[in-house]
């Protein structure tokens, strides 16, 4: 509680700091009265019982000392009531915008009679960040059911990210501790497949086979979390280098001509000369041999096609399909974590649903972003663009 005035500080202590004892009722109806609203039919024993821990500060500057200290002892405040104008030293507007320095994560309220200060300025002051009013005079009830409205909501958020992080620790572990076998179970599997453990007949090699392709499946299952995670925990980085796009997509599309014959699909390209970007050769590559992967996997007979053009708003890279198409409500939900279209076709071929999010996560990466177009049945168009930024 930040105020200049002591009768507003103590007024605050009353109200928050503990629950309240029926003696001490009256008295605090009647500073209510006198303090708060010119004539109060509320009683403050009314409502939950509130027990804060409550600091008050009667100038800006001994506010952002307390908040830094909590902050250092590991004891952050939930909620910050700052007067708006506090003479003598920093007002409210710059005693809030220090603390939110030491800790944004903080719920800042400014309370005051009046401002000479628009909401724009503020939001501008701050940041963007988010922030309430409370205006003198106010009832009581206001003051405590917006502490605990809000201290409610800081500590959901915290107990939150605590839930995110012990998941991703969670998920980052186990998918470590599985690498290492499932690689070392598919370089077996290799070996005994190519004879080196002895002879092979016929059937056992495509049992093998089957067991290589599904360690396959499961090591490509395991890098798609630990990328996640990675880009949840902003953790993903990029590598760039000159290289030249046209190429590197003919290779990739190289790379899916066999699985296209196999389905019977024709693969089309049609890229133009010699485009130049800076990139990360590895992201690239995993973006479009995704949307090329999804194309070939989810197209029943047909064609797929890669195009490449050079446009006055970028590098412009389109992957479309002539297959089964995705329904307009799942549309909005493609680039979700674990989500996958439901039908038949899609529960036949499998997938993990991380997929196109890490696609995302790496077309922004490279100041990018990707569009996708799709009718059910008629097939799907994804539209990747780089900046001309991007280009050398």
């Amino acid at each position: 509680m930040v105020d200049d005035e002591p009768e507003i500080i103590e007024a605050y202590q009353k109200v928050l700091s503990v629950p309240l004892e029926s003696n001490e009722s009256l008295q605090l109806d009647e500073m209510a009265r006198e303090l708060f609203i010119e004539k109060s039919e509320t009683s403050l024993t009314e409502g939950p019982e509130v027990g804060f821990l409550v600091s008050t500060a009667r100038q800006g500057k001994d506010a952002v000392t307390a908040v830094t200290e909590a902050v250092k002892r590991k004891a952050p405040f939930s909620v910050a009531f700052v007067d708006m104008r506090m003479p003598p030293g920093i007002d409210g507007l710059e005693t809030a915008r220090q603390i939110l320095e030491i800790d944004s994560e903080i719920e800042l309220v400014f309370v005051t009679a009046y401002t000479d200060r628009t909401r724009q300025e503020i939001i501008e002051a701050l940041g963007n960040r988010r922030f309430f009013y409370l205006k003198k005079p106010f009832d009581p009830d206001e003051v405590r059911q917006m502490a605990e409205s809000l201290s409610f909501r800081w500590k959901t958020a915290r107990e939150y990210e605590e839930l995110q992080r012990m998941k991703s620790e969670f998920i980052a572990t186990v998918s470590h501790e599985l690498r290492t076998p499932l690689s070392s179970i598919a370089g077996f599997i290799d070996l005994i497949i190519e004879g080196d453990a002895g002879p092979v007949t016929k059937e056992q090699q495509e049992f093998l086979e089957i067991v290589a392709a599904n360690a396959a499946r499961m090591e490509s299952i395991v890098s798609d979390l630990l990328d996640v995670e990675k880009i949840m925990q902003q953790k993903m980085t990029l590598h760039t280098e000159t290289l030249n796009l046209t190429d590197h997509l003919l290779e990739i599309c190289n790379s899916f001509k066999t699985m296209a014959q196999k389905k019977g699909l024709t693969l089309e390209t049609d890229l133009e000369k010699n485009i130049v970007i800076q990139g990360d050769r590895e992201g690239l590559t995993r973006i479009f041999a995704n949307l090329l992967s999804n194309a070939v996997k989810y197209t029943q007979s047909g064609w797929v096609r890669m195009k490449l053009i050079l446009q006055e708003e970028g590098v412009t890279v389109t992957v479309s399909d002539s297959g089964i198409g995705i329904s307009e409500q799942d549309l909005p939900r493609l680039f979700t974590r674990f989500f996958r279209v439901d039908s038949k076709y899609t529960r036949e071929t499998g997938g993990t649903g991380l997929g196109l999010v890490i696609v995302k996560s790496l077309v922004e990466l490279h100041q990018g972003h990707i569009e996708v177009k799709s009718e059910l049945h008629k097939g799907t168009e994804f539209v990747v663009t780089f900046p001309l930024e991007n280009k050398t």
